[in-house]
């Protein structure tokens, strides 16, 4: 950014964020660094994987061609 907008910038942020999470910050990036978010990520994904499936699975047993689902292979959110 060019030099005189600095202050200004620096002003505003201030005002707009006076609590940086700096301990949060820090472990996020030991986490990101030492590898340990990644595999934190790939154990909560296949957990959730697990979990789809057997809701998927109960929810046909108990309803089958009762309900709709929908949205099933995009995340955490199912639509029934």
């Amino acid at each position: 950014m060019p030099r005189g907008l600095k202050p200004i910038f620096l002003a505003a942020r201030q005002f707009a964020d006076r609590h940086t999470p700096t301990i949060e910050q820090e472990a996020l990036t030991s986490l990101l660094e030492g590898g340990l978010y990644e595999r934190h990520i790939r154990r909560v994904r296949r957990r959730n994987g697990e979990l789809r499936c057997c809701l998927l699975g109960v929810s046909d047993q108990a309803f089958g061609a009762w309900v709709a689902i929908k949205g099933a292979d995009g995340g955490l959110q199912t639509v029934v």
